[in-house]
């Protein structure tokens, strides 16, 4: 991840991260990524790995992270915030309504997929 944000054309900071906290080599915050050029956009950027660390980091199977980049000063900076998420897979594409809740999301993705069976 760090040689992939250090092929942006930004000028990074780490303002949530892992590494720190585990003591691993992982983005930590404060890092600073990117190309860094004068010309490059600052980003302020929030990251966590959601499911596997080891898996996340490695591009292993089943893996899961996110990461949010906004401008400079624009990003929330205390040490966690809790987001609602949800990802599904390609099955189950556009059946996502973020607006409604668990429930009728997993109706939802249920009804995609029936819809996709072969009788």
């Amino acid at each position: 991840m760090r040689k992939a944000f250090n092929d942006l054309h930004i000028r990074g900071t780490i303002v949530i991260g892992e590494g720190e906290r585990d003591e691993a080599p992982m983005l930590f915050i404060g890092e600073k990524v990117g190309r860094g050029g004068a010309e490059d956009p600052e980003v302020d950027i929030a990251l966590d790995p959601l499911e596997g660390t080891t898996i996340t980091a490695t591009g292993g199977p089943n893996a899961l992270s996110v990461i949010a980049m906004a401008e400079k000063g624009k990003s929330p900076q205390r040490a966690r915030h809790v987001h609602d998420k949800i990802a599904v897979g390609p099955s189950a594409k556009g059946a996502i309504d973020l607006t409604k809740g668990p429930s009728q999301n997993l109706r939802a993705i249920a009804d995609r997929r029936a819809s996709t069976w072969t009788t």
